[in-house]
């Protein structure tokens, strides 16, 4: 006898059914980077013995409680939504399954508001979280509760992938379907998706609109950018608060914020130069560096924030680019020296591992200007570089504090493995954008226009090797030994003759900044003008 069909969906709420700003998951994102507990986050966990879902009347929580409710009440259905629930309800049973409070003043909210988007009564029951019980153990229990009821087929849509993860180990019989935001792709990505066969990426319940094909390279649409530009308006209380657990000591935010003055992407930007300056002072001086992860992490945040704080203000400058890319560039190179002396490489060694990161940033900003179709991220990108810097200066910190020779000796050898792989990666990823290059022309020139595309990061490249030209490195010249006469590389004065004057005039608006920067860092003010 065949068994019968009975299907039903379970829905998440937040992030799934209701729009949530910003579309990131905060918290999971804490624990995978902050506490550094990466993919144990996503590891099955022991479930409560008794699942209870009475809907109790207690006040809701003063607080941090309070303020979630108030946002919740603020949010609209996402688009398409309704449309999905009415065609999953001709076919199957329909819950909301959320992590929302067993509380009578947030059910009756949250059963208004849908009452009110035509959707209740497409619901056959709700699941809210009872008090004291995790969201996933509550969304857990719920789908367990589905499989006695006799449901032969369950689909859960959720917005977290720490939670669907678990809970996809957990249930290999349930279909879970992550409805993408900002940082999916960071939690979970495409890649690891086929590590699961009952897991699946939905962008939307909206019908798939075919894009049209952009003929720029795509450089700008990565989802760490996208999550920056999302926590925007958010930035300055942010780093207010960790101002005010003492992050930003003797920095130019601090100064800021105390003065109670706005903050200005200039001084996000200087601070992390400070910040940086102060990391390599303190490992440099062999101290113990407990908050070492979460200084390093807060401070790669800041290479993120500039941007953003600066759209939001109404600031966008042609010089705020050259400010944000030399003064990155500036910043690896501060600790690629430190990781050098820390370790006592050779000087060939040493020049190699500085030189490295600027080779993946100016190919990249010379693909550009020719028009070549590049892509940002990967291998050998900038993110990867900040990771495997991360771990080379965790690595160091250890080596120092150590008395075991034999861990010394692992460390030693751990350290000397990831610096060869960054220069590989990064002289890998130089060439493969070297030979897109040539095949579109010999001579790398700015636009001679400053409204084509290109001309911004022509600014930028020319921001760069004046920068380098202050710390005692040729770039240019290494630029021009690794493409071995397949193209040729500008100076920065070549790219600032009369035809190109945009860049000359936009050096000189950043002049100021690159010299306070250099000024913290250590190195030669600029004096010489173009």
């Amino acid at each position: 006898m065949t068994q019968e069909i009975r299907r039903a969906v379970s829905l998440d709420l937040d992030g799934v059914v209701f729009r949530k700003f910003p579309p990131i998951q905060v918290e999971a994102l804490f624990r995978y980077f902050i506490l550094g507990q990466g993919k144990k986050i996503f590891e099955p966990f022991a479930l409560p013995q008794n699942a209870d879902w009475a809907i109790v009347d207690r006040p809701v929580n003063q607080g941090w409680e309070s303020k979630r409710f108030k946002t919740a009440q603020k949010r609209p259905l996402k688009k398409g939504a309704k449309q999905f629930i009415d065609k999953e309800s001709q076919t199957a049973d329909v819950f909301v399954n959320t992590g929302r409070e067993a509380k009578k003043y947030w059910y009756d909210m949250t059963r208004g508001k849908l009452k009110s988007e035509g959707v209740d009564g497409r619901i056959k029951d709700f699941f809210f979280k009872s008090e004291g019980k995790k969201s996933r153990e509550s969304k857990a229990l719920a789908i367990r509760e589905l499989i006695g009821r006799g449901y032969t087929q369950i689909s859960h849509y959720d917005d977290n992938p720490e939670d669907v993860l678990s809970l996809a180990k957990m249930f290999p019989q349930v279909k879970f379907y992550i409805v993408q935001d900002l940082s999916t792709g960071t939690l979970y990505s495409r890649k690891e998706s086929k590590k699961y066969d009952n897991v699946y990426r939905i962008a939307s319940f909206e019908p798939k609109v075919k894009k049209k094909k952009k003929n720029e390279a795509q450089h700008r649409d990565s989802k760490l950018r996208l999550i920056q530009s999302a926590l925007a308006k958010h930035i300055p209380g942010i780093l207010g608060y960790f101002d005010s657990k003492g992050f930003f000591d003797n920095t130019t935010v601090h100064s800021v914020i105390e003065s109670n003055s706005q903050l200005q992407a200039d001084h996000i930007t200087l601070t992390q130069i400070e910040k940086i300056a102060d990391m390599c002072r303190v490992i440099g001086e062999h101290r113990p560096y407990p908050k070492f992860l979460k200084e390093f992490f807060l401070t790669s945040l800041l290479n993120g924030a500039d941007g953003p704080i600066a759209r939001q203000l109404g600031t966008v400058s042609e010089a705020g680019g050259i400010k944000d890319a030399a003064t990155d560039r500036l910043s690896e190179v501060m600790i690629a020296r430190l990781i050098s002396r820390e370790m006592g490489f050779d000087q060939a060694l040493a020049h190699r591992l500085e030189v490295a990161f600027q080779l993946s940033t100016l190919t990249k900003a010379a693909c550009e200007m020719c028009g070549a179709k590049t892509s940002e991220g990967g291998f050998g990108s900038m993110i990867q570089r900040r990771a495997v810097l991360y771990l080379i200066m965790r690595d160091v910190i250890n080596l120092n504090q150590s008395h075991d020779p034999q861990v010394s000796a692992n460390l030693t050898e751990e350290i000397a493995g990831y610096t060869r792989f960054l220069i590989r990666s990064s002289e890998k990823r130089a060439r493969e954008r070297i030979k897109l290059i040539s095949e579109k022309v010999w001579q790398v020139e700015a636009p001679s226009d400053p409204k084509l595309p290109g001309a911004s990061e022509a600014r930028k490249y020319a921001g760069v090797v004046l920068l380098n030209n202050q710390m005692g490195i040729d770039i240019v010249a290494e630029l021009n030994k690794l493409a071995k006469g397949l193209i040729v590389f500008p100076t920065a004065e070549e790219l600032a003759k009369e035809k190109q004057g945009y860049i000359r005039a936009t050096l000189k608006l950043a002049e100021p900044f690159l010299n306070q920067a250099l000024s913290i860092a250590g190195y030669r003010q600029i004096t010489e003008s173009f």
